[in-house]
Protein backbone atom coordinates (compact mmCIF):
# COMPACT_ATOMS: atom_id res chain seq x y z
CA UNK A 1 0.00 0.00 0.00
CA UNK A 2 0.96 3.75 -0.83
CA UNK A 3 0.38 7.09 1.19
CA UNK A 4 0.42 9.90 -0.11
CA UNK A 5 1.06 13.03 2.82
CA UNK A 6 -1.29 15.77 2.08
CA UNK A 7 -0.45 17.87 5.42
CA UNK A 8 0.67 17.75 8.82
CA UNK A 9 -0.92 18.46 12.20
CA UNK A 10 1.03 21.29 13.44
CA UNK A 11 1.01 23.23 17.07
CA UNK A 12 3.44 26.03 17.78
CA UNK A 13 4.11 26.40 21.58
CA UNK A 14 2.87 29.35 23.02
CA UNK A 15 0.38 29.31 21.06
CA UNK A 16 -3.52 27.71 21.36
CA UNK A 17 -3.15 24.38 22.59
CA UNK A 18 -5.72 22.45 20.43
CA UNK A 19 -3.18 21.30 17.28
CA UNK A 20 -4.65 22.29 13.66
CA UNK A 21 -4.99 20.13 10.83
CA UNK A 22 -2.77 22.59 7.58
CA UNK A 23 -2.93 20.39 4.32
CA UNK A 24 0.13 21.30 1.87
CA UNK A 25 -1.00 23.09 -1.10
CA UNK A 26 1.52 21.31 -3.56
CA UNK A 27 -0.74 18.22 -2.47
CA UNK A 28 -3.87 20.07 -2.35
CA UNK A 29 -4.49 19.18 -6.57
CA UNK A 30 -3.96 15.14 -5.95
CA UNK A 31 -6.39 15.46 -2.95
CA UNK A 32 -9.00 17.26 -4.63
CA UNK A 33 -8.62 15.22 -7.29
CA UNK A 34 -8.91 11.92 -5.01
CA UNK A 35 -11.93 13.31 -3.67
CA UNK A 36 -13.29 13.87 -6.78
CA UNK A 37 -12.98 10.51 -8.13
CA UNK A 38 -14.26 8.58 -5.20
CA UNK A 39 -17.26 11.12 -5.19
CA UNK A 40 -18.09 9.86 -8.68
CA UNK A 41 -16.95 5.98 -8.00
CA UNK A 42 -19.23 6.11 -4.61
CA UNK A 43 -21.42 9.24 -4.37
CA UNK A 44 -23.24 9.82 -8.31
CA UNK A 45 -26.74 10.75 -8.11
CA UNK A 46 -27.19 9.89 -4.45
CA UNK A 47 -29.03 11.74 -2.45
CA UNK A 48 -28.02 12.81 1.02
CA UNK A 49 -30.39 10.33 3.03
CA UNK A 50 -29.22 7.69 0.77
CA UNK A 51 -25.61 8.27 1.58
CA UNK A 52 -26.47 8.52 5.23
CA UNK A 53 -28.67 4.94 4.58
CA UNK A 54 -25.68 2.97 2.78
CA UNK A 55 -22.66 4.46 5.41
CA UNK A 56 -24.97 2.82 8.28
CA UNK A 57 -25.24 0.05 6.44
CA UNK A 58 -21.66 -0.48 5.60
CA UNK A 59 -22.16 -0.59 1.66
CA UNK A 60 -20.27 2.69 1.62
CA UNK A 61 -16.83 3.18 2.62
CA UNK A 62 -15.73 6.13 4.67
CA UNK A 63 -12.71 8.57 3.77
CA UNK A 64 -9.88 7.65 5.63
CA UNK A 65 -7.17 10.09 6.70
CA UNK A 66 -3.83 8.63 8.57
CA UNK A 67 -1.30 10.23 11.08
CA UNK A 68 2.17 8.93 10.79
CA UNK A 69 4.89 10.66 12.76
CA UNK A 70 7.15 13.02 11.20
CA UNK A 71 10.68 12.32 10.51
CA UNK A 72 13.52 13.07 13.11
CA UNK A 73 14.54 16.06 10.41
CA UNK A 74 11.12 17.73 10.55
CA UNK A 75 10.37 20.75 12.42
CA UNK A 76 9.39 20.69 16.22
CA UNK A 77 6.09 21.92 15.65
CA UNK A 78 5.07 19.59 13.55
CA UNK A 79 3.29 16.59 14.99
CA UNK A 80 2.16 14.03 12.64
CA UNK A 81 1.96 13.69 9.02
CA UNK A 82 -1.48 13.71 7.63
CA UNK A 83 -2.29 10.95 4.77
CA UNK A 84 -4.57 9.58 2.40
CA UNK A 85 -4.04 6.04 1.16
CA UNK A 86 -3.68 5.79 -2.64
CA UNK A 87 -4.15 2.20 -4.72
Amino acid sequence: MAYRQIGSVIQFDGEDETPKIQLDSSALKEFVAFLQEFGEKNLKGLSVEEIRAKTKSKELGRLNLYYFNPNEKAPKFIKKNVCIKIS
